[in-house]
């Protein structure tokens, strides 16, 4: 389809504002309709895209070579990006689809399938490491993965969440060509998260052996994904030190310590042989080893062992001075006597120390002779686990048997939802669920106090925007008019989206958050645009999709929850704004206040029910309004960006840094019809014209060398022979300024003609006018001195420096 249009284009006598209609308007849409459901490759995208750039070139006569950026940037006349385009649809029509009661529970499914699919918690976090869509993913999967080139992250308001680890494997093990392998091997040793593969301290990566002994299947050879590992996360592959170090508290509780073996419960002791163990002491605050000689369960009794205390013994003749707490050799040798003997142990007096201690309370150890240069130490034992690594799993061992409050945090941190405070009251469960942060509670719980007595509630509220070198605040504010007496009045600060509409909205669900349940409520305000949002979600049956793309989304379902969990009767009474009314005034005064407050309070779109789903932009920015409208906004910015990224444009570059081009008014004048037809074949050329002067590809001697066949060897300019004709000489060469100079003086009287005749001379004092700008006084100085004009060089590559409109910025012309 889409080469047979573009071969039917090519033969047309056609402007570039129909390639632009036919394109835009009817070829893309159809596109993006007949593949709502799949996913284009970005090969297959790149293709379409060159089809139709080629197109669109030849309607401006635009070079073939000339950049790609340009063509999709919004400032020029300008094509979609089908990728972008496919971007922008599909992400609406999941967010379309995750918040629609029909079909959420199919796109829950399919999270949950990819969870499974991938091996992992999260699937935006196992995607993110992925450069590119992959054929093995899903649409879902790879709209996840692209939404991270673009600063995007699609967040749920559900979870599946597979226990016993914090760390998932899947985030350590991304290899874009071999992670399918891996997680195939991984699911069949049931292996999820690292924390079953690495030390108890979270310091190290245990052996291939120490986790072979803990696997089910223990068959097969050693796996990739584990060499993989230690090339990428291990800091020495020698001791398998990690790289990083995670939190032992962050552990799975259940850890499985071996423990010695009980022996039936009988009369008498059992002699052991070759049987290690530790536990962790608080009388020393350390970790204790002992040999174990016997065992005993006696009736009535739990049962025990009785070890032969052994200390840590330095090998003093050992010459390596630079080993690590982990490398060092764990060797034992027995005590000659100390606190810890059991005075009333009977049975084998060689040893000098005996412990006795609960059997269930020890550890067993792996303990072998040591032996070095080929002599034995019958005295001196080697621990096949180091000291560090022990203490860490003694001393865990010890805290989740005796201290109850350790082992909740370990339960409740691997709980998929946490045990939270949940309030009987159902104000105060709405603020906890909806507001943030929660430092402002205690006032709203106060306010709900002071409420509760009111069936019938009246509310003056307002929102206001102040705007202060570009960093905009908003403020909102109300007042309880019921009862005067009270004084209850409420303002405070939101965030993003700033406008005064989205203000006001704060306004109305703060004060509806507090009132009690089934009560009716009467909220005056001077926002017509609330007022009609209002009705049209109270009176009007707008469809899942239709809502989405309301401005202030989330706030407006938040509302509606607010109101159907307390049975509230709510009605809106328009006020003129600023017309004297004494509570509406004192709403707008404590919404100003507002703005400069420091209590900033938002609302949490995981506490809005019919919210299931959202887009954030750079992880702190939340999309609640036209997901496809919204989303041109970091696209557009993306193509800019890309565009002033080429080297050939780092003057545009540093133009546009230092402020100097006013790109709003340069987008109309590269879009202005000088001619009277709307469209024209003269008219696409002089756009052309435009495009090319104001990117630096005009074909000058430089640029034709490229082509021998046509130029060879002269690149000199013809005005100045002295040096070579480029795109940045053009504009800056001394002769042609000089040429330049009697045209600028002529257009500088029109210019300021034309201001004089047609500005009010009643409201604007002419002697208030700026007439020096610099594109017509830096002409006063000698030509030979003007060689940096930026001003001037923006002006005559058409585009609108900015203090051009120095004049203007008096009063608006009538």
């Amino acid at each position: 389809m889409l080469h047979y249009i573009c071969f039917k284009l090519l033969k047309k006598k056609i402007t570039h504002d129909h390639v632009m209609y036919i394109i835009n308007k009817v070829l893309l849409p159809r596109i993006e309709y007949l593949t709502q459901h799949i996913f284009i490759e970005p090969n297959k995208c790149n293709e379409f895209n060159r089809i139709l750039r080629s197109i669109f070139k030849h309607s401006l006569s635009l070079p073939k070579s000339f950049f790609n950026s340009v063509v999709h940037n919004p400032i020029y006349p300008n094509i979609l990006n089908i990728w972008d385009s496919q971007l922008r649809s599909q992400a609406s029509l999941l967010n379309a689809q995750i918040n629609n009661p029909v079909t959420s529970k199919v796109i829950e499914f399919l999270f949950l399938t990819s969870q499974c699919k991938l091996w992992t918690n999260n699937i935006s976090e196992t995607t993110k490491y992925f450069h590119k869509p992959s054929k093995h993913f899903s649409r879902l999967e790879n709209l996840l993965c692209i939404f991270h080139f673009y600063n995007l992250s699609f967040n749920t308001n559900f979870k599946y969440n597979v226990t016993g680890g914090l760390h998932p494997i899947s985030y350590f093990i991304v290899d874009p060509k071999k992670y399918f392998g891996f997680v195939k091997s991984l699911k069949n040793k049931n292996i999820f998260f690292l924390d079953q593969i690495i030390s108890n301290d979270g310091a190290f990566l245990k052996t291939w052996k120490e986790i072979k002994k803990l696997l089910k299947n223990k068959r097969g050879r050693l796996p990739k994904w584990y060499d993989f590992l230690k090339d990428n996360i291990v800091l020495n592959p020698s001791t398998n030190r990690l790289q990083f170090t995670t939190q032992p508290d962050n552990m799975s509780p259940d850890l499985g310590f071996p423990r010695p073996k009980i022996i039936k419960c009988n009369n008498h002791s059992v002699p052991c042989k070759s049987q290690w163990a530790a536990f962790w002491s608080p009388r020393v605050s350390c970790i204790v080893y002992g040999k174990i000689l016997e065992k005993s369960h006696f009736p009535g009794d739990s049962p025990k062992v009785y070890l032969e205390h052994h200390i840590p013994f330095k090998d003093m003749s050992n010459p390596n001075h630079n080993l690590t707490p982990h490398s060092t050799p764990n060797l034992l040798t027995p005590c000659t006597g100390c606190d810890f003997h059991d005075s009333f142990y009977v049975g084998d007096v060689r040893p000098k120390c005996i412990i006795s201690y609960l059997s269930n309370f020890t550890i067993t150890l792996h303990v072998n002779i040591y032996k070095k240069n080929n002599n034995r130490f019958n005295n001196i034992f080697i621990v096949h686990k180091s000291d560090s690594e022990l203490r860490a799993d003694t001393f865990r061992d010890f805290k989740i048997r005796t201290d109850p409050l350790f082992r909740n945090r370990l339960s409740s941190s691997q709980s998929i939802t946490p045990h939270l405070y949940i309030p009987s009251n159902i104000n105060h469960r709405l603020v906890n669920s909806l507001l943030l942060p929660n430092d402002f509670f205690n006032e709203f719980y106060t306010l709900i106090n002071n409420l509760a007595s009111f069936t019938n509630l009246d509310f003056y509220t307002d929102g206001s925007l102040k705007i202060d070198n570009d960093n905009p605040r908003m403020g909102f504010g109300w007042i309880f008019t019921s009862d005067i007496n009270s004084k209850i009045e409420f303002s405070g600060a939101t965030t993003q989206w700033p406008s005064s509409t989205r203000a006001e909205i704060m306004a109305v669900l703060t004060c509806l958050i507090v009132c009690p349940p089934n009560s009716s409520i009467n909220i005056f305000t001077d926002s017509q645009c609330s007022i009609d949002t209002f009705t049209s979600f109270s009176n009007y049956k707008l469809t899942p999709k239709r809502k989405q793309k309301i401005n202030n989304i989330i706030l407006w379902q938040a509302i509606q929850q607010i109101i159907a969990e307390l049975n509230l009767q709510v009605q809106f009474t328009k006020v003129k704004a600023h017309s004297g009314v004494e509570y509406n005034d004192k709403a707008d005064k404590l919404a100003k206040d507002g703005c400069d407050s420091n209590r900033i309070i938002s609302v949490s779109p995981k506490g809005v029910k019919t919210q299931k789903g959202y887009i954030m932009f750079n992880n702190d920015t939340i999309i609640d309004r036209n997901i496809r409208k919204t989303l041109k906004i970091p696209l557009n910015f993306r193509n800019i960006e890309r565009q002033m990224s080429h080297k050939p444009l780092q003057a545009l570059n540093s133009f546009t840094i230092n402020h100097i081009i006013n790109w709003e008014f340069s987008q109309l004048w590269i879009n202005y019809n000088p001619f009277q037809k709307a469209t024209s074949d003269s008219y696409s050329k002089h756009v052309g014209w435009r495009i090319k002067c104001s990117n630096y590809a005009l074909p000058t001697l430089d640029a034709l060398n490229n082509y021998p066949d046509i130029l060879n060897g002269y690149d000199t300019c013809f005005l100045c022979s002295s040096a070579t004709e480029s795109n940045e000489h053009f504009w800056t060469c001394p002769k042609s300024i000089d040429i330049l100079k009697s045209i600028f003086r002529n257009h500088e009287q029109k210019f300021r003609s034309y201001i004089i005749n047609n500005m009010d001379k009643e409201k604007i004092n002419i002697n208030n006018i700026d007439f020096d700008i610099p594109i017509f006084t830096l002409f006063n100085s000698p030509i030979n001195s003007i060689h940096d004009a930026p001003e001037l060089h923006c002006l005559l590559i058409n585009l609108v420096p900015d203090c051009l409109l120095l004049p203007f910025k008096v009063r608006l012309l009538v």
